[in-house]
Parts: structure tokens; C-alpha cells; sequence
């Protein structure tokens, strides 16, 4: 009789040990869920640390407008860093992306507003920052978004110059904008270098000019460590518009 009680203890001793192991488990895990989150993502004003496709904390979603007056967290998404494609044409919210070409690696933080106009929809997958195409020894973007030092292009200094068709830059102020390329590097919590202009190396616009006026054809960028490689592409109609990175000074 007693070696049957002791057994149905061991037993129930047993479940509690095995629930509270799982009911463990369940909450370090949302725990660790949560750090990465705000260890990867912005929130509160702290920068993430390094990113890749392992601590992306980004899920799947898809925005229908109208959607005006909340923000992602309001929505229930995911913060993280997305893939954006965009339905119904360009949007005056989303300017980095554009029915002409996807926007690679946006990141998305809990208070980003979500406005969309009506008749437009935008899908947002994961990130997957891919490793940049080559061009002999060049490295090629052909999409605005965000690009991760060391993880898609080597650290170094590099000259950018473009291969395409730009509508030019109009000298009037009523006329509609020419087409405009920029690359800069931001910090993870998505803050201009400070002090950066082309000549700090860590911005460089490249755009067509009309007759007689100056227009930048190329320009120079040091890639750093813990950066992030910011590409906008705005007004652009030609898709096959690429903005092609070339090392120098033995970069690799």
C-alpha cells in the first residue's frame, strides 16, 4: 500500500516538475523574444545592436488603405527590418517605396505612422539582406532601403557613380522634381551621421542637372562598422537605374 502511494507522489511530483519546466521554458523564451526585440529594434529611444536574418524580429504583414492616425505598435504589427513591395502606384507617405522598384531593408519601429492612401496596398516581409550583386570588382544596389555593413557589403571607402536614365533636375522651383539618388549612412537608431556632407564622406547625391548646371555624377563613401547604408531613390520612372559602389584605396 505505501509503495503505491509513494509511487502516485513520484508520479504527481513528476507532472508538477515537467509543468513548471515547460511553463519555464514558455516564459524565458518570451523573455529573450522581447530583448531581441528591443535589442535589434528601436524602442524608446535605444539603438539596436547588429542585425541579421537570425534576430530579425519582423513578421509578415500587409497594409490596405486608407489607413491614416495609428502607428505600427496601434496596428498590432512587428517592429523589425522589412522587404516592402507597393500595389496601385507610387505614395506620397512612402516615398522610398514605388510601384518601379521594391524598398529593401526598411526599418520599421513601433511608433513609425502607417498612412496609406486609398487604393494602395503594401506588403512587408522580413528582410533578407542578401549579399550585393558584383559588377567585376563594384558592388551594385538597384533598390532604395537599407543595406547592412559586413553582412552585404564590405567595410571601406568607396566611389558611387549610377548607371541609368534620371529625369533631370529642373532649375525652376514650380517645375516637377528630377529624378534623385543619395546614399548616406545612418546609425541603428536612424540618425544622420553628425556633421556629414560629401566631403565627410558619409553622404553622397547624385542626380542629373539641365544645361549649364552642375550636377554630381559620383561621389565618395566610407562604409563603417555598426552603420547603416541608407539608399533613396525618389522620382525615379526607368527601373533599370543601379547606383554602383567601387572600392578604392584597397578596399575590398
Amino acid at each position: 500500500m505505501r509503495n503505491s502511494k509513494t509511487i502516485t507522489r513520484l508520479i504527481f511530483i513528476s507532472i508538477v516538475v515537467v509543468l513548471f519546466g515547460a511553463l519555464l521554458t514558455n516564459y524565458i523564451g518570451k523573455q529573450m523574444s522581447k530583448s531581441s526585440a528591443k535589442r535589434y529594434v528601436p524602442q524608446g529611444g535605444k539603438a539596436p545592436g547588429k542585425i541579421s536574418t537570425k534576430n530579425n524580429p519582423a513578421k509578415e504583414f500587409a497594409l490596405t488603405g486608407p489607413s491614416t492616425k495609428k502607428n505600427v505598435k496601434e496596428l498590432g504589427f512587428k517592429s523589425g527590418f522589412y522587404d516592402i513591395h507597393l500595389e496601385g502606384g507610387n505614395s506620397q507617405y512612402w516615398d522610398g517605396a514605388s510601384s518601379v522598384k521594391d524598398e529593401y531593408g526598411h526599418l520599421l519601429t513601433d511608433y513609425e505612422p502607417m498612412n496609406l492612401e486609398k487604393g494602395k496596398k503594401l506588403t512587408f516581409t522580413p528582410a533578407k539582406f542578401s549579399p550585393l550583386s558584383r559588377q567585376g570588382e563594384s558592388y551594385v544596389i538597384t533598390n532604395p532601403g537599407t543595406y547592412l555593413p559586413e553582412t552585404q557589403i564590405p567595410t571601406g571607402q568607396y566611389r558611387v557613380t549610377y548607371e541609368g536614365k534620371l529625369t533631370p533636375q529642373s532649375a525652376t522651383p514650380n517645375s516637377k522634381a528630377g529624378s534623385m539618388l543619395m546614399v548616406n549612412l545612418l546609425t541603428y537608431d536612424q540618425q544622420t551621421i553628425p556633421e556629414s556632407s560629401e566631403s565627410d564622406h558619409y553622404n553622397v547625391t547624385l542626380y542629373k542637372g539641365d544645361a549649364g548646371r552642375d550636377a554630381p555624377a559620383d561621389g565618395l563613401l566610407s562604409i563603417e562598422k555598426d552603420r547603416l547604408v541608407h539608399v533613396t531613390m525618389s522620382f525615379v520612372s526607368d527601373p533599370q537605374v543601379k547606383i554602383i559602389l567601387t572600392p578604392v584605396n584597397g578596399a575590398e
